[in-house]
């Protein structure tokens, strides 16, 4: 059945000699995998572009619940990118973020709380974004917690939550007070802290999302994070 809906590429895996198979966190039906064929032949066009990572798509696809494999019919970017592919720092947050949706967007789940449009409008915003974007990352976890059900809007949840986890006095006034910050700000409206407060802030926020989710894990982009960003 065609079906209307809005899209997130997340990543895609090679399949066969021309062809993908493509994860897009859609608005509709939650996280979903497509095979493309032909996408990588030379006869394409280009339209490998539209399966990056973070891509913001118009997607019309035949849908069938309970299938592992769907298709697209038709496809678009509704919002082009101008600096999250082409500047080191913007792409290193940005594959950070891609792999934490990987985790945490589900199958077949349908938008209730807006989830989506804040990804995406998020998304957007960081683009346009000129300055104060270091902590991007850190403040989308922080604030995406309002759509996940485990609201961070008390800090002294996450002290209580992590302190259980690792039986550690770990969060310091001052990774609370910046968490706290983060989650009140709007983006780009940055806060003066050292290294080590961003670093533990980003290390607990993820100790808290795992608690929750248990799906996380070990997240490979982080120490790339440290690389390029500090």
């Amino acid at each position: 059945m065609l079906q209307k809906t809005r899209g997130i590429a997340i990543n895609y895996i090679k399949y066969r000699d021309t062809s993908i198979i493509s994860r897009i966190y859609t608005e509709d039906f939650g996280l979903q995998s497509y095979i493309v064929n032909g996408v990588r032949s030379a006869k394409s066009k280009g339209k490998m572009a539209l399966y990056q990572p973070l891509t913001l798509l118009d997607l019309v696809i035949y849908h069938k619940d309970g299938a592992q494999l769907n298709r697209i019919s038709e496809i678009k970017c509704f919002y082009p990118y101008q600096h999250i592919p082409f500047e080191i720092r913007k792409t290193t947050i940005g594959i950070f973020l891609g792999e934490v949706l990987s985790k945490i967007v589900r199958e077949n789940e349908h938008d209730h709380a807006g989830q989506f449009d804040f990804v995406a409008k998020s998304l957007q915003e960081f683009d346009t974004l000129t300055a104060n974007f270091e902590s991007f990352h850190l403040q989308f976890l922080v604030k995406f917690t309002q759509y996940l059900g485990f609201d961070l809007v008390n800090t002294e949840d996450l002290y209580q939550q992590v302190y259980h986890l690792t039986k550690s006095d770990m969060l310091s006034k001052e990774v609370l007070e910046f968490i706290e910050f983060l989650y009140n700000a709007p983006y780009a409206h940055e806060k003066k802290t050292t290294l080590e407060i961003k670093r533990e802030a980003l290390k607990n926020v993820i100790s808290f999302y795992d608690h929750h989710l248990g799906t996380l894990g070990s997240l490979k982009s982080v120490e790339v994070l440290r690389q390029i960003l500090h």
